[in-house]
């Protein structure tokens, strides 16, 4: 699931609607996972096929989960 919403976050523009979506998401799978640092983030998600660009792009996913509010929803 991890992984999966990884790679949801990062096919979305900032723009889109559903990137808050899968922000919140994400981090709450890192919650339940006990993820509580970038380190371990990446960690996790050597464990899943991915590429260098995507391997770039942790920090950033991590940092935009732990920035910003969690979602409350469509409008």
């Amino acid at each position: 699931m991890l992984a999966t919403l990884f790679y949801a976050v990062e096919a979305c523009e900032y723009g889109d609607i559903w990137r808050p979506w899968c922000v919140d998401a994400l981090r709450r799978i890192a919650e339940l996972s006990k993820i509580k640092a970038v380190e371990e983030f990446r960690k996790a998600l050597e464990f899943f096929p991915s590429t260098d660009a995507f391997r770039a792009t942790v920090d950033n996913v991590w940092n935009e989960m732990m920035h910003t509010l969690p979602f409350s929803g469509m409008q």
